[in-house]
């Protein structure tokens, strides 16, 4: 099943936002092609403080991973997670980036602009974090960026904040690379009552074949796990001019969603993997 929907116009006030934190970006670069991890965070930071988010660290057993949130005072029942993409993964194509801090963070962009109660951004291991210990080693941002032990990572942040929210539930939204790991802590969770991509490398082994590049370590590509998670409720939102996860990548889910009524494919035109998401996001309003 494949859906379009137009997302919100050029005028619209959060595509000016956009523009404005990325001119930000551009700002702070000055002669360099690429923001120090301080100007990155710090652009995460305004980002979040703009919408009254709380900025926090928690530790995992492997990785201290950054976290911003809204929640109300008294907890939440269920919580609205956003995980990041793979951020600044890689220098060029073929030379890793010392640190994986994203230049223009789009899942906390969403995060932003969601209007659920209780949101949390979660970064992926080494994001905002200094090129120390386990971050001086770009595995955990290449390779090994969807292997097991991230995905415990993640895991255990989740429950973390559930704990301190006295949450029963979540609801688990991956951009671009995190999609793929939303999809991963589905199938191993039995607390998601909402699982959405957008932009998510959901098919693996379809991507590496389409790009020609060398496999990566993980247990399982996403879309095998389409039968085992597909009780979850559940849209992928791809971007019709996406080059970089373009929309076949998600021909297997398009399949499935003929079978299974809780799946939903969306293909959004004038959308690339970048832009627009945040008005898509606003104007579906999940």
């Amino acid at each position: 099943m494949r859906e379009d929907h137009k997302p919100a116009t050029a005028s619209s006030p959060l595509r000016v936002l956009c523009a404005t934190f990325l001119a930000f970006v551009a700002l702070l670069s000055g002669c360099s092609s690429i923001p120090s991890v301080e100007q990155r965070t710090l652009l995460a930071r305004s980002m979040a403080t703009a919408v009254s988010f709380t900025e926090r660290e928690i530790a995992t057993p492997l990785f201290t991973l950054r976290a911003f949130s809204r929640a109300p005072s008294d907890g939440a029942s269920a919580i609205r997670i956003f995980i990041e993409g793979d951020g600044l993964a890689y220098a060029s194509r073929a030379t890793p980036s010392l640190n994986p801090t994203p230049t223009d963070p789009v899942a906390l962009r969403l995060a932003s602009a969601d209007r659920a109660d209780a949101v949390v951004y979660l970064a992926r291991p080494c994001q905002y974090q200094p090129s120390v210990g386990l971050c001086r080693n770009h595995y955990w941002w290449t390779q090994g960026r969807l292997s097991a032990p991230v995905i415990a990572s993640l895991s255990s942040a989740i429950d973390a904040v559930k704990n301190d929210l006295g949450a029963e539930q979540i609801e688990l939204v991956g951009y671009s690379g995190g999609g793929a790991l939303a999809v991963l802590l589905a199938a191993q969770r039995t607390d998601v009552r909402l699982l959405v991509t957008v932009a998510g490398l959901i098919d693996t082994a379809r991507w590496l074949s389409h790009h020609k590049l060398s496999p990566l370590d993980i247990e399982k590509n996403p879309a095998a796990l389409i039968d085992q998670i597909a009780d979850i409720p559940q849209w992928h939102f791809v971007g019709a001019d996406d080059q970089v996860i373009p929309p076949a990548i998600a021909l297997r889910w398009t399949a499935a969603a003929s079978n299974y009524p809780t799946i939903h494919v969306v293909e959004v035109p004038d959308t690339t993997h970048h832009c627009c998401w945040t008005d898509v996001w606003r104007s579906w309003g999940l």
